[in-house]
């Protein structure tokens, strides 16, 4: 979550006059300055990193999307006269997620050696959230990536960490790159799909190449059934949070995890809009071989791609097995998991 600092910031903000700015220094190596600042009265929230000079970034080169403006100033926060990077919030509303981007980047920039390295960083930063906002908006997942999600982390938390330990877990989870399968261990892959349950089960797959086995040497399809329900404790913070208490011991596993949650479209930031709860009824695994009802890029007269269709489960039954059997290349459950 956002760091504490900028409720400080915006409670004195709104004692000030419109246009004053509240200031604070950011935590980073002593030889680094970044400022968190708040509007006054219109509490709008900045970012103001320092540069050697004017010409030390061609401002109009850096990253950026709507609702962020991109500037350099000479100013003197804190009596800290110097040339400023400085981000400010444009749009009303989103002043959580520019607190978690902009704390985001004093993380980045925190142990940069100097002024020079201070600019790759925020240069690599902002490149990385232009993507993330061109991708994703600032509107959060909506319903079908709420759902999708959370079957996807129910599967990595009680399946796949069990399974292969959590670097291992953490190395084989790709649904959240675009990649062609949910996950995959060596030659082995794993689609997973949610999907609410009424009858009668149906799944939307969104490639001819989720379900295309070319080159693997299994390929499975994961099918969570969940009920959805107005509230409850079963909800994807809820979940995402128990990932990480489960991850905490293993620093590089964490932080492969919250990397993946962000490319996939998921901050922290959002969390208060993902109050939907959900209770899963069960599991059902089917494994995805020659004869199994799907489309493939092998199908496609040439010029055609991206296919999308539904898929019945009603018609996969002859390709249903359990657990262990779609498991069954793999070793019993690692020690570190």
């Amino acid at each position: 979550m956002a760091d504490a600092a900028w409720s400080s910031l915006a409670a004195e903000a709104q004692h000030s006059k419109q246009g004053d700015l509240v200031v604070r220094r950011a935590q980073t190596q002593p030889s680094v300055y970044a400022f968190r600042s708040v509007v006054g009265a219109s509490l709008r929230r900045q970012l103001m990193v320092e540069v050697s000079g004017p010409n030390s970034v061609d401002v109009d080169e850096l990253p950026r999307w709507r609702g962020v403006a991109v500037g350099i100033s000479q100013l003197a926060p804190l009596g800290e006269r110097g040339w400023y990077v400085v981000l400010s919030q444009q749009l009303g509303g989103t002043e959580d997620v520019f607190e978690f981007v902009a704390d985001d980047i004093c993380a980045r920039i925190a142990d940069a050696a100097g002024p020079n390295d201070v600019v790759v960083e925020l240069q690599h930063a902002l490149k990385r959230w232009s993507g993330f906002f061109s991708q994703h908006g600032f509107e959060g997942l909506g319903p079908a990536r709420i759902r999708g999600l959370y079957g996807e982390l129910l599967f990595l938390r009680d399946h796949v960490i069990p399974r292969f330990g959590q670097v291992l877990a953490m190395n084989a989870w790709h649904g959240q790159s675009r990649a062609n399968h949910d996950f995959q261990v060596g030659p082995h892959a794993f689609e997973v799909k949610t999907t609410t349950a009424r009858g009668p089960f149906e799944v939307r797959v969104s490639s001819e190449r989720q379900l295309d086995d070319v080159g693997l040497d299994s390929l499975h399809l994961v099918v969570v059934v969940v009920a959805e329900l107005p509230d409850g404790p079963h909800t994807l913070p809820a979940l995402v949070n128990d990932l990480r208490e489960k991850l905490s011991s293993d620093v590089e596993a964490l932080d492969g995890f919250n990397g993946k949650l962000i490319e996939g479209g998921y901050l922290d930031a959002h969390a208060p809009r993902y109050s939907s709860a959900y209770e899963q009824r069960s599991l059902r695994w089917f494994r995805v071989r020659e004869g199994f009802p799907r489309i493939t890029e092998s199908m496609l007269p040439d010029g055609i791609g991206d296919a999308t269709y539904t898929l019945s489960l009603a018609a996969c039954k002859d390709f249903a097995v359990d657990e262990g059997k779609a498991f069954a290349p793999f070793p019993e459950a690692s020690d570190d998991a």
